[in-house]
């Protein structure tokens, strides 16, 4: 079975996705900045990876992405452009 990859996963939203994916049985990678806030997800079943999605980060991102069926990504919405 492939890795459902979510994105944000040490976030308000992200870590509940996660914890849910993970309690139906689904293999989760889960992404964040750091792998210190993403150890409990780690102990709790996720494959938790290092990256993000800014442009330094693009190279740690796609390998922790690669190979996953499904991808889904949580961030905050800008608030610095106005809305159409």
């Amino acid at each position: 079975m492939d890795h459902i990859v979510v994105t944000g996963a040490t976030g308000r939203v992200g870590h509940l996705v996660v914890d849910e994916l993970l309690a139906l049985g689904c293999r989760v990678r889960a992404v964040g900045r750091t792998m210190e806030k993403l150890r409990p997800l780690a102990e709790r079943g996720a494959d938790a990876r290092a990256g993000g999605l800014g442009l330094t980060r693009t190279a740690g991102f796609l390998r922790a992405s690669s190979k996953g069926r499904v991808r889904h990504s949580f961030s905050r919405p800008s608030m610095s452009r106005p809305r159409m």
